[in-house]
């Protein structure tokens, strides 16, 4: 497992980069009303994102449809395999015992726009193909800035192609969030709890253009990437009551759908099972013949 040494380097590291940014610099002269989202305060609001999820999974009960905290305790195991190091899931069950694994989700954390400030939007193409290639792209750059900044600080190669996948996003299944590898979903449902918290008023400012369906297109998007954890987080956000009622719009057509779905899926194993033990009635009736 990585040392403390090695932990403490890595984040030194990482915040050399975010505090290279002209928003933060610029932003250390100017008094808080006027100060700009830079790339730092982005860190440190998705790592306490990061924190506030894993604390409610630990203390969550196991449930039939979806075990969080055993999601979350598999994902520090599997930390552990990456570092080569004994892992002991059955006893560890709180923060503490699992303090490193979480400082290494943290540093995954403030990994999310490691360096974005070195590739502006506008360097790009316009329009949606150029925004979604300039976005991929990102996603690698950051991937690999993070697997360069943790191999010089001395983790294991393992670890590091481990956090390095989540940062590039791998493993996400938007629509099915609760199917994605843990990881990159914990980051992801962190992120977005900062763009709702804390960019989405300043986002409808900048695009008060926008018609109010495709407004409400962008939200019903971004809630298809949350997993259950991630939307019960919702709940403890406090916004503008214009744009709450908007969410509310966006996303109350879109949990029906999820319903339905839901239902569909039952239906459909039912009659899977109905067909399987028919199968075997018949079976076991020429047998008997």
């Amino acid at each position: 497992m990585a040392t403390k040494g090695d932990l403490s380097k890595a984040r030194t590291l990482i915040d050399e980069y975010h505090k290279n940014d002209p928003a933060y610099l610029s932003n250390q002269s100017q008094p808080p009303h006027n100060k700009k989202r830079d790339e730092q305060t982005y860190s440190d609001n998705v790592e306490r994102w990061v924190i506030r999820l894993i604390q409610t999974s630990l203390d969550q009960p196991s449930t039939s449809d979806l075990d969080v905290k055993q999601r979350t305790l598999d994902l520090f195991s599997s930390i552990r395999s990456a570092a080569a190091a004994a892992s002991d899931s059955t006893t560890k069950t709180n923060e503490e015992e699992w303090s490193q694994e979480i400082e290494i989700l943290k540093l995954a954390a403030r990994c999310q726009h490691l360096g974005r400030y070195l590739h502006p939007r506008q360097d790009h193409p316009p329009g949606k193909a150029g925004y979604l290639k300039w976005r991929r792209e990102l996603y690698q750059i950051q991937a690999d800035r993070a697997s360069t900044i943790l191999s010089q600080s001395g983790f294991q190669e393992d670890l590091v192609n481990l956090v390095a996948s989540w940062v590039a996003k791998k493993g996400l299944k938007v629509g099915k969030a609760d199917q994605s590898e843990w990881g990159a979903q914990l980051l992801e449902d962190s992120a977005i709890l900062v763009f709702l918290e804390d960019e989405l008023e300043s986002f409808a400012e900048q695009h008060q253009d926008y018609q109010k369906e495709k407004f409400l297109d962008i939200i019903r998007k971004t809630w298809r990437k949350l997993s259950t954890q991630g939307k019960e987080a919702t709940r403890q956000l406090s916004m503008p009551k214009g744009l709450e009622e908007l969410i509310h719009q966006a996303v109350g057509r879109l949990e029906e759908e999820e319903e339905e779905e839901k239902e569909k899926e039952k239906a459909g194993e039912g009659k899977e099972k109905e067909t399987q033990e028919t199968i075997k009635v018949n079976e076991e009736g020429r047998e008997q013949m």
